[in-house]
């Protein structure tokens, strides 16, 4: 058990450095293409920051484990909205921008009720891959439009590291992508091997040992960030990570490797549902995610692990 343990902590481990550095790395390469910072704040490190997400699902489709592959969908989007802005908020209160309202809060409730009418067989085809990744795009699309209209500084995503040597952002683009595949296989190798010694099924392996992995590196930014007075962006980036998750990645998933998930039960997609839809009373409450509220979140959370093992 100890060894598995190190298995599934050394994937996390270059899971974290594998999306870092394919962030920071593509970014640069995107910036010299001409893309504007906005542009590569919306694309390249959304995409980015939900890599390990992507390649763990990938990979658990390739090796025929569909359950894994849509459980660390789920299980991540219920982590993302009640672990995440809950232990934030705990932290310190979370400023929330009205302009989640518009479009983001919205997205977020019916791309999960369209992954919820898709998976209604516990199986995803091509064809119903292929519509997720399309309304990802048109998404992505709008997104774009709206922060154009709002004509917003371009300064909004300018960080030291976009100016990075083009000797340099390849060969760290290239870890990345290494660090990424490396990781999602000891990830996968080690939760499988930890979740058969306590006999889960490979349901309950997504949704909570593997998607809480995937998760982590976003907890620790979500804390550090709170503790840096730097938390404004946070709900609008764990909103935008879970719309990205629950199109792309089971979109890209299934397209690549269709198949059924036939031990996650339908109720994790409502719980994932409600999850969004608790934040909508709590977000309108004085504009911001208060401690209390933040409790009632990571409560709700701890609640979801008990109700899964």
């Amino acid at each position: 058990m100890i060894i598995d343990i190190l298995i599934l902590l050394a994937g996390l481990l270059l899971l974290t450095w594998g999306a870092e550095w394919l962030v920071k790395g593509g970014s640069n390469l995107a910036r010299r293409t001409g893309l504007s910072p906005m542009v590569i704040g919306l694309t390249i490190i959304a995409i980015g920051t939900s890599s390990p997400e992507l390649v763990v699902s990938v990979q658990a489709a390739y090796t025929g484990s569909g359950s894994i592959a849509m459980g660390n969908v789920i299980g991540s989007n219920i982590c993302n909205l009640l672990l995440i802005l809950g232990v934030a908020a705990l932290v310190r209160p979370l400023p929330v921008s009205k302009s989640l309202f518009r479009l983001d809060l919205p997205a977020l409730l019916v791309s999960s009720a369209i992954l919820m009418v898709l998976f209604t067989d516990f199986a995803l085809n091509r064809w119903e891959s292929g519509i997720l990744i399309v309304i990802t795009f048109l998404y992505f699309w709008l997104s774009l439009y709206l922060l154009k209209q709002k004509q917003e500084p371009e300064s909004a995503v300018q960080e030291e590291w976009l100016s990075m040597s083009l000797q340099k952002s390849i060969p760290i683009t290239l870890a990345g992508l290494v660090f990424l595949l490396l990781g999602s296989d000891l990830l996968l190798q080690g939760a499988r091997s930890v979740a058969a010694e306590l006999s889960w099924d490979e349901g309950i392996t997504g949704l909570l040992l593997v998607a809480f992995g995937t998760s982590l590196p976003e907890l620790a930014a979500g804390i550090a960030a709170s503790l840096r007075k730097q938390a404004t962006l946070l709900i609008g980036t764990v909103v935008g990570s879970n719309i990205f998750n629950t199109m792309i990645i089971p979109g890209l998933s299934f397209l690549l490797f269709p198949g059924p998930a036939p031990e996650i039960g339908f109720i994790n997609l409502w719980l994932m549902l409600l999850a969004a839809l608790l934040l909508l009373p709590l977000m309108l409450t004085g504009g911001r995610l208060s401690r209390t509220e933040g409790l009632l979140l990571t409560a709700c959370y701890l609640g979801y692990v008990l109700f899964l093992i």
